[in-house]
């Protein structure tokens, strides 16, 4: 097979209009399909597929049938694929939403959402024996038309035309072809016989139907059948808050009725507390799932099969059910409640209320059978289709009777005649599908899966495949593990078809029959829907064991297969194929999927792994420049600089190949706080399992001290208790021996509040760690699935939280791109919610408390999208306009973030202008940049006084200011400062725009100096620099992009000036750590200065200067400062200097000792070259042909190329 034909591509045929080709197509987008695509993903890696549902949801029969109580009958433990469990059903037989949801989370986990197709119906296959591939004819129908019945459809159609229903034809193709068409899906009509339907004045509609549009309020309802669904739904009518008037039920024989079963414990503590017991005991959701299938097992064997002691086990257990009925329903109906038949000939009906609702004076039973329809009444015969019922007067009731009739709901199940309903199936040959099966007999399928001379196509829960006692799930996935052993190898490319044998097909359906009349099916004296009119059973399977060992026997001939082809192979290319394994039985029963229950054993990323950085740079960004200067160096003949504008990896390997570490830095030192953190036999465990309850404790409060007081999302105290309370259960389960250290699966936490503790652990961790943690990323890692899943599942607040701290966990990581999109993503999640309107807020919460912590997590969210998305030069998500002006803010229990929220509409307002001056072609506007720093300064004055930043030296009682005060205070003092850098920075873009603008030049150096000596102050007098290094760096190396840039364009008016400030900036770089991404980006920019270095002329002298000595070069500035000649190759070695840097810094020393050279040889140089120019213009380096003749003559630093701005678009973003 090609490559091509493993893709989804568009084909192209001379004179056909372009078909689209599918390796895999896929019928339905119910339990089983679903399934299909999950193990397609999961198993085969394979992801070009397209499942296509006729229905306007995913789910199939759960979607579909939404009447009251409709639910599993099947205990919820068996309910789940084996390859993802849920162990939190909220009861033991969960209702229809909760299994539609369920089906909803497996395909957002497993990625398959977008490989659905909904509204297009499969109409017809046919095999195109030539291209060895499938034809499929789809017909898109008008949304919601596939949710009807093939009759409602038909009736729609002629009523209000064609196009109501069905929109476009389409024709596909496909190599494979797999039907996951369900059974309970078309509904019955209405019995033809029954006169009167079309003057019904009132409702009428079919169960699986249900129309929510009819109010049952005291309505007269009629229920036509007694099947599961009736007994679910007629339950409940009668009461709030339907409150039907009456409820008369007509049923032609009763159906055995089992009491439902009661789970252990109770089912209000198994609904309680099962989950969280699967979910934190190691095995025991495993234990429990065998245990209830070995138990239907036994139900199996003691009941359906048909020999002299199931006969006697089905005696006993049929008089079981019939003592129930007595003690449950009213005398009235005993006797047309005792089946004639044996019990397991029909399919049993599992009680949950509705024996109880019989004794409701609302609801009657008859067994009369319906005559005619009038216009508000319905009309009984005389003859009872079952034994009469008995009047209160004793006589049996077999008159004629008219009831009245508002409403009529057809509860007389589905049609089950034609396996895979409309779908038209023409196989080799031209042969027809339910042809062949006609002339068999009946439907019918090898395993319940293949066909022979319909090549590449399976069924899934096809013909003979149900057992009648356990979950279909099992069924469903036998039939898909089974198919995905031929799929793959023709999805290799290894076979190009695949055909079951005609004489297999025929000898599996005629053992499956014969067996069949050995059951209770055929012996038990009913007439059940497992058989068709001509005495066909194409539904029930009559031994489980009869598959396993036809699947041992099929193995064993795949294996002969695949060796007799290897030998053939090897004798002529030497090629071999691997046979596919069809060992599928043992494990499917209780396999737990080791995604789920080990997902922190996920290695640490490696760099090639790693999020690439955003490839779009904004105008606030320090790389924003990087792509600039690439295309201004080539158009100037200077190398391409693309190595340049990416910042390495983390953990990037040195020259020798080593991983560069941290390094000792100046300041206090930071704990390695992994050390603290003991390994133990559980390391491959949930990582909670490796940490003890009071660093857990301890590290809580480290991410409120450090994080919290500004971001204030969660109650810490709260987080604390229920971390106690995890540890007590943690303690008692290895206590009492629960927790078995041999077993690494089944001990994961991953309910909500688990969630936030680890994220809440990994921040902290990260943060104290200088960038990583060991630990940390351990525990990111046990809750990444978990935190991508709630960008596609419903949200809710304890989603978003979790959201917000992975955001937080990506920045002390200093991976501010990935912090940007996440926090982007729960910005939009914010607005789903309706947090940012007042109206959507008070209605969703409805406490003081609920509406407290909504307000601080929203606010919060818009905090960190302006952080980021300034850091990063991106957008916001979240505009100003779009939050509603009455929107609660944040009070005086929140002053840091209740302080921000103004600033950050200020925030709003400078990237707007810095943006348009970004704008080709832009001029400096000095009224907009006053008049923003007005406003930012006015702002500065609201903030309250305890979060006032003071120098020290004015500061009196300094020593006593509480540690988390004293962050905030220098945090909002530093954002004023970044805020007024980011407005006037256009000003230093070129020496053109600083000369004209030079006191607003002067007050962003100012600020500059400010922010630096801000820094140096709080690194040497407390540890908050270097336990939040990561975020002070942007700071830093903002302000240092000021002072670099005013020096290299105007050296005389600045390099003197900002002497100090620069070298208190660079003993701050050599505490850098190389790890980090700072430190990277900022390295990379130091080792693009030096590649071009010859030509721009900002290299330092070759001779090495002691690198401990920070002003040892200033030699070369201060000769150029004094008027002294100074040998220009002395200073600016050739281009062929060989002092090459490596891609990572040895350590912060370096990286300030080659600022110190850039710096002082840009001061140096342009001081040199300014030398001979008049007084009043000798501060500035380059400038404009227009201000002085022999001005623009003057080679300084853009004089080397006679082009200022694109001089100036190199400089003005090195850092």
């Amino acid at each position: 097979m090609s490559d091509l034909s493993s893709i989804v591509h568009i084909i192209y045929e001379p004179d056909k209009d372009s078909i689209v080709y599918y390796p895999v197509l896929v019928v339905g987008a119910g339990a089983a399909g679903v399934a299909l695509g999950c193990r397609l993903k999961e198993k085969l890696g394979f992801d070009q597929f397209r499942i296509f549902d006729r229905q306007s949801g995913i789910g199939g029969t759960w979607w579909i049938n939404r009447y009251p109580g409709v639910a599993v009958d099947v205990p919820s433990i068996l309910y789940s694929f084996s390859f993802c469990p849920n162990n939190r059903w909220t009861s033991f037989f969960p209702e229809g939403p909760e299994m539609v949801k369920y089906l909803h989370d497996v395909c957002e986990k497993y990625k398959i959402v977008d490989k659905i197709q909904l509204n297009t119906d499969v109409s017809e296959l046919v095999w195109l024996e030539e291209k060895q591939e499938w034809e499929a004819t789809l017909v898109h129908l008008a949304p919601g038309a596939g949710d009807l019945g093939a009759s409602e459809r038909r009736q729609r159609a002629k009523k209000y035309g064609q196009q109501a229903v069905y929109l476009r034809r389409e024709i596909v193709r496909a190599k494979i072809v797999v039907s996951c068409v369900g059974g309970l899906v078309e509904p019955k009509d209405w019995p033809e016989e029954i006169p009167g339907r079309e003057s019904f004045e009132g409702a009428m509609f079919h169960s699986s139907r249900w129309n929510y549009d009819v109010d049952l309020t005291e309505k007269d309802v009629v229920v036509i059948g007694t099947g599961c669904s009736a007994a679910q739904f007629t339950a409940l009518i009668t009461k709030s808050p339907y409150n039907a008037k009456s409820c008369t039920q007509l049923m032609r024989s009763p159906p055995w009725v089992v009491p439902k079963p009661i789970p252990f414990f109770g089912p209000e503590a198994w609904g309680k507390w099962s989950g969280a017991l699967f979910d934190h005991v190691p095995g025991v959701g495993r234990f429990f799932r065998i245990l209830w299938f070995a138990i239907s097992e036994f139900d199996y064997h003691s009941i359906f099969q048909d020999n002299s002691r199931n006969v006697k086990l089905r005696r006993k257990t049929e008089a079981k059910l019939l003592m129930h009925m007595r003690q449950t329903v009213p005398e009235k109906y005993h006797d047309i409640l005792t089946p004639d038949y044996s019990v397991g000939c029909k399919r049993r009906i599992m009680d949950c209320y509705w024996f109880d609702s019989m004794n409701d004076p609302k609801y009657d039973l008859t067994t009369q059978p319906l005559m005619k329809i009038n216009s508000r009444s319905v009309v009984l015969g005389p003859s009872p289709t079952y034994r009469a019922s008995t009047k209160p007067d004793g006589k049996m009731a077999m008159d004629e009777v008219e009831l009245p009739a508002d409403v009529i709901i057809l509860a007389n199940g589905f049609d089950l005649s034609t396996w895979l309903h409309s779908l038209k199936i023409c196989g080799k040959e031209g042969k027809l599908l339910q042809d062949v099966w006609d002339e068999r007999g009946g439907a019918q399928a090898y395993l319940g899966t293949a066909m022979d001379g319909f090549p590449n196509f399976f069924i899934v829960f096809g013909p003979n495949t149900a057992t009648g006692h356990s979950s279909v799930i099992l069924a469903i996935e036998n039939m898909i593990e089974y198919s995905l052993r031929f799929i793959q190898p023709i999805l290799s490319g290894d076979v190009e078809t695949v055909e079951v044998k005609k004489s297999a097909e025929i000898e599996w359906t005629k053992a499956i029959q014969q067996d069949l009349k050995s059951t209770v099916w055929t012996s038990g004296g009913c007439t059940s829907w497992y058989y068709t009119k001509t005495g066909w059973n194409a539904t029930a399977y009559p031994e489980f064991r009869r598959m396993n060992a036809h699947i041992q026997s099929l193995q064993e001939q795949v294996d002969n297969l695949y060796a007799n082809l290897n030998v053939l192979l090897s004798r002529s290319e030497g090629k071999t194929f691997s046979n596919p394994s069809l060992d599928i039985y043992p494990q499917n029963v209780s396999q737990e999927p080791s995604n789920l229950s080990t997902p922190y054993q996920h290695p640490i990323p490696s760099p090639e792994s790693r999020a690439r950085p955003l490839q779009f740079r904004g105008h606030t960004a320090s790389a924003f420049s990087f792509d600039v200067a690439n295309s201004s160096l080539q158009t100037m003949g200077i190398a391409n600089l693309q190595s340049m504008a990416v910042a390495q990896p983390r953990f990037s390997p040195n020259e020798e190949g080593s991983v560069v570490h941290n390094e000792p830095s100046s300041g206090p030192q930071v704990p390695d706080h992994d050390s603290r953190i003991q390994p133990t036999t559980r390391s491959l465990k949930d990582p909670l399992w490796s940490l003890s309850r009071e660093e857990v404790i301890r590290l809580c409060r480290v991410y409120d001290d450090e994080v919290g007081l500004m971001y204030p999302i969660l109650d810490i105290d709260k987080t604390i208790a229920k971390a106690n309370r995890l540890f007590d259960f943690m303690e008692a389960a290895a206590r009492t021996g629960l927790l078995r250290d041999e077993i690494e699966r089944g001990d994961a936490f991953h309910d909500d509040d688990s969630n936030i503790l680890k994220m809440v652990l990994a921040a902290s961790l990260t943060l104290v760690g200088g960038g990583y943690s060991e630990m940390g990323n351990r525990l990111f890692e046990s809750v990444r699935m978990v935190s991508e899943s709630r960008l596609w599942q419903p949200i809710n607040m304890k989603g978003l939280m979790l959201l917000v701290i992975v955001a937080q966990y990506y920045f002390h990581l200093d991976d501010e791109s990935q912090a940007y999109r996440i926090t982007g993503l729960a910005a939009r999640l914010c607005f789903e919610l309706g947090l940012h309107r007042r109206d959507s807020l008070t209605k969703a919460f409805t406490t003081e408390d609920e509406i407290f912590w909504a307000v601080r997590l929203f606010w919060s969210i818009y905090q960190l999208d302006r952080r980021w998305s300034f850091g990063t030069g991106m957008p916001f998500a979240i505009q100003d306009d779009d939050i509603d002006p009455l929107l609660p803010q944040p009070d005086a229990r929140t002053p840091y973030l209740a302080a921000m929220v103004p600033y950050g509409r200020i925030a709003s307002k400078a990237w707007k202008t810095i943006m348009a001056f970004e704008s080709a072609g832009s001029e400096v506007r000095k009224d907009e940049i006053e008049f923003l720093d007005y406003q930012i300064e006015k702002w500065r004055a609201s903030i309250p006084e305890i979060l006032r930043y003071q120098h020290q030296d004015t500061r009196l009682n300094q020593e006593v200011l509480q540690r988390g005060n004293q962050r905030l205070q220098i945090i909002l003092y530093l954002r004023v400062n970044q805020l007024r850098t980011m407005i006037y920075m256009p000003v230093l873009h070129s020496a053109t725009s600083l000369f004209e603008h030079r006191s607003l030049a002067q007050t962003v150096v100012d600020v500059a100096k400010e922010t630096i000596k801000a820094l140096t102050n709080l690194n040497q007098t407390t540890d908050i620099y270097r336990t939040q290094q990561i975020s002070f760096n942007y700071f830093l190396v903002s302000a240092l992009a000021v002072l670099f840039l005013a020096v290299a364009h105007a050296p005389l008016e600045f390099n003197r000036q900002v002497r100090d400030e620069f070298y208190q900036a660079l003993d701050l770089v050599k505490g850098f750590s190389t790890k980090s991404h700072t430190s990277q980006r900022l390295w990379n920019t130091i080792r693009g200065l030096k590649e071009i270095g010859p030509k721009l002329g900002v290299v330092s002298r070759q001779g090495q200067p002691d690198i401990e000595d920070p002003h040892s070069s200033a030699a070369v500035a201060m000769a150029g400062l004094a008027g002294h000649q100074v040998d220009e190759l002395a200073v600016f070695p050739p281009s062929h200097d060989h002092n090459v840097l490596g891609s990572s810094p040895v350590n912060g020393q370096q990286m300030s000792y080659e600022l110190t050279n850039l710096f002082e040889a840009a001061g140096g140089y342009n001081a040199m070259m300014t030398a001979n120019v008049p007084a009043s213009m000798s501060g500035f380096a380059g400038g404009s042909k227009d201000t002085s003749q022999g001005y623009g003559e003057m080679p300084g630093m853009s004089g080397l190329y006679g082009n200022e701005e694109e001089l100036a678009r190199i400089m003005r973003q090195c850092f």
